[in-house]
């Protein structure tokens, strides 16, 4: 169920005033075939040729049903609630009311940080992961840092690799980085706090990219997060593989819907970064960091200016 102040409207009103009239909407469809709650009763017609319209009506048992979803998806009693954008962290939380599991995180300023060598040095702390059991790395409040001794910063796109950075440990300019992960719904990172974070030491530190080698990476590098370099796989190492192989490791079908969407071709604000570009373009493939990962395929850091 969309959670948005619209649709709690909506649904509320059904609870409190199922007698007024309600025409079928993907809200009322949503309901119906997705949690088993009312059904839809044709209005008369006002005339022979019009189109036949949809009234949404509450059986004897979905007023109930339809009251325990709606706390169930937006946390609210529909009988006394008003609607309010559900905060993430839940300290903030607990200042609006007495449920503080509403909250997705701990703290909303989380984000996920990991380095090759594990070791983590920020504000002038070393903190030293496991060494025999591989971990994603650490989580860390990004507003209570200070100062980092890492000598830049790199933003890893996919999570996977963040359990294999030791596989990087005598790859120059990554060994001594700290890796951040980029984020995303689904593991409560948000790529928004991710943003934040580089952006408040842009400048003060280079900011790498590591990710997969295909259209939609390089636009995040470029456009999305502006970064100064960009780890990349050795152009020499992959030209050292047949075409077929190539193929197997590459994926044609992902970069033939990237390069529609998003294409990336040589200009002179990418200078650097011509030689993969002809090369992923000439070839229609693109690598993922995990498929890079297993072939053992060294990295190259490509800096895209000289400011640091």
């Amino acid at each position: 169920m969309k959670r948005n102040e619209k649709v709690y409207e909506l649904l509320c009103r059904l609870v409190r005033q199922p007698e007024l009239s309600q025409l079928k909407c993907a809200t009322t469809d949503k309901l119906i075939s997705e949690y088993n709650i009312g059904h839809y009763q044709p209005l008369a017609k006002s005339t022979r040729n019009a189109k036949t319209k949809y009234q949404f009506m509450l059986g004897s048992d979905d007023k109930q049903k339809l009251q325990s979803l709606i706390n169930e998806q937006f946390g609210l009693d529909v009988t006394q609630d008003h609607y309010q954008d559900r905060v993430n962290d839940r300290i903030q939380n607990s200042q609006l009311e007495q449920d503080e599991k509403r909250g997705v995180n701990a703290s909303s300023d989380v984000i996920l940080v990991n380095n090759p060598a594990r070791n983590i040095q920020l504000n002038n702390e070393i903190i030293v992961l496991p060494k025999t059991i591989d971990c994603a790395g650490l989580e860390i409040r990004h507003n209570m840092i200070s100062s980092i001794q890492h000598t830049a910063i790199v933003i890893c796109e996919n999570y996977a690799p963040m359990y294999y950075l030791t596989a990087f440990n005598n790859t120059d300019n990554l060994k001594d980085a700290l890796i951040i992960y980029r984020g995303d719904n689904q593991t409560g990172k948000k790529a928004e706090e991710v943003s934040q974070f580089v952006n408040h030491w842009r400048g003060k530190l280079p900011i790498y990219y590591f990710g997969d080698f295909d259209p939609a990476g390089f636009n995040i590098a470029l456009n999305s997060f502006a970064v100064d370099g960009y780890f990349l796989p050795a152009i020499t190492s992959l030209a050292q593989y047949d075409p077929a192989t190539l193929k197997h490791i590459g994926s044609s079908d992902k970069y033939d819907n990237q390069d529609k969407q998003t294409p990336i071709r040589c200009s002179i604000n990418n200078q650097p970064l011509h030689a993969h570009i002809n090369f992923m373009n000439h070839m229609r493939l693109g690598f993922q960091q995990e498929a890079l990962l297993s072939e053992k395929i060294p990295l190259q850091l490509i800096k895209l200016n000289k400011k640091f």
